[in-house]
């Protein structure tokens, strides 16, 4: 028995109790949609009349709060808080339809995934194979300045719907990168301070790299972006690799921490790639959760080519991490 899915109709049927009277025209359908790696996610589709965007509210976090003891009350008045906010989400009050590509074009950027567990996915969205990965194309959807974040991916119908072609498309999306994701190299030991502490990190060397001299005793550094969010687009913009590159001039390896961040290690480490793939799989296995695994290789930028190249040495010909 899926207990999610039986968790989710039963929120589907109560939930309208706990929205104000000017929300109980929304109408509610429990759906199944399969995510990063195969991941299957169970949702509460959330259909407000009038509007041409139907939000999904994913309830697997709510029922685990649920077993792990939380009242169901007050998990129930998190979701129509949840839902009360959908209303007042910047695209859904466009009133342009999601044919129109000047709406969506500064919002357009790119996302890696791993290609082979996504395989199936990729028939219904362009994308650009880079080594074992895939970029696609995602749509942010946040409010901007506000704490609401959502992301929406560009599948074949909407290139079509727009007029313009793949090439354009890509083009488009690493030109983003840079003034909209907010790219962000840091020290490992300010991410482990800003985890552990709460407090966000605002050491950023792509835009002030003088400063790597205060790191010389440093040999990890993390590259991500400013939300911390599908921050692994750096790794095709040819002008953040070509900056690291200057800052770290014997060379550095990419490890694939998860779909968010990646890290960059020094070709000074002492470690080779063979070493680092272990440890990439390991981390993988034991503390990423499988959604968002990227991949279980180590990489390397290739300034000639002007893209990064897996490491061979950090292959294993074995089943890898993702399943």
């Amino acid at each position: 028995m899926n207990t999610v899915k039986v968790f989710a109709e039963g929120v589907a049927e109560q939930i309208s109790n706990y929205l104000p009277e000017e929300l109980h025209n929304m109408e509610f359908t429990v759906i199944e949609n399969t995510k990063n790696n195969g991941v299957v996610l169970t949702g509460l589709n959330v259909h407000i009349p009038g509007e041409n965007i139907s939000p999904v509210i994913y309830m697997n976090d709510f029922y685990d709060e649920v077993r792990k003891g939380e009242p169901i009350n007050e998990t129930m008045e998190r979701i129509a808080s949840c839902i009360g906010h959908c209303r007042h989400d910047a695209m859904l009050n466009l009133k342009v339809g999601l044919h129109d590509i000047d709406t969506f074009k500064d919002r357009v950027t790119p996302m890696l995934i791993n290609a082979k567990a996504n395989r199936e996915m990729l028939q219904t969205m362009p994308h650009v194979l880079v080594e074992d990965l895939a970029m696609i194309f995602k749509v942010d959807m946040s409010l901007p300045g506000g704490d609401s974040r959502g992301t929406m991916k560009v599948k074949n119908e909407m290139l079509e719907n727009w007029g313009i072609t793949k090439e354009e498309l890509h083009v488009k999306a690493i030109s983003n990168v840079q003034t909209y994701d907010n790219l962000v190299l840091m020290p490992m030991s300010e991410m482990v301070f800003e985890l552990s502490s709460g407090v966000e990190a605002n050491t950023n060397l792509l835009e002030n790299p003088q400063m790597i001299s205060d790191y010389e005793s440093e040999m990890m550094f993390v590259l991500t972006n400013e939300s911390r969010h599908h921050g692994t687009s750096a790794l095709v913009c040819p002008e953040v690799m070509n900056k690291i590159n200057e800052l770290m001039p014997k060379g550095f390896y990419i490890l694939p921490s998860s779909i968010h961040e990646t890290l960059i290690v020094s070709k000074e480490c002492g470690m080779g790639g063979k070493e680092l793939g272990q440890m990439v799989r390991e981390v993988n296995r034991d503390m990423v959760s499988r959604e968002e695994v990227l991949s279980d290789r180590v990489y390397e930028y290739d300034k000639e080519l002007g893209r990064i190249c897996q490491v061979p040495e950090s292959i294993q010909k074995s089943r890898e991490a993702i399943r």
